[in-house]
């Protein structure tokens, strides 16, 4: 699967949710009396949160296919960590 990136994906997924997430709380800012002085409060507590699920996601992922022959080292190799190889009892990071 020549061109697959999942550091890519991941990263454009989270984008594309913090773009959303900004522009719902801009939003709702601007309807709400001093609404924008919190905005930037709220940006940066939901794109943190993003952020601690994008990690749970791709931790999870390295855990579930660590496990596969082959796959765990592939993995873990594209994701810049240690993979799961069921050789040296490394379950991911």
């Amino acid at each position: 699967m020549a061109g697959f990136d999942p550091n890519n994906i991941l990263q454009n997924a989270e984008q594309q949710a913090k773009d959303k997430a900004d522009s719902a709380i801009d939003e709702l800012a601007s309807k709400v009396p001093g609404g924008e002085q919190l905005a930037q409060q709220a940006k940066d507590a939901v794109n943190q949160g993003i952020d601690q699920a994008g990690q749970a996601g791709m931790q999870q992922a390295e855990q579930q296919l660590g496990n596969v022959p082959g796959v765990g080292q592939q993995l873990g190799g594209m994701l810049g960590g240690q993979g799961g190889d069921p050789n040296t009892g490394n379950q991911g990071s």
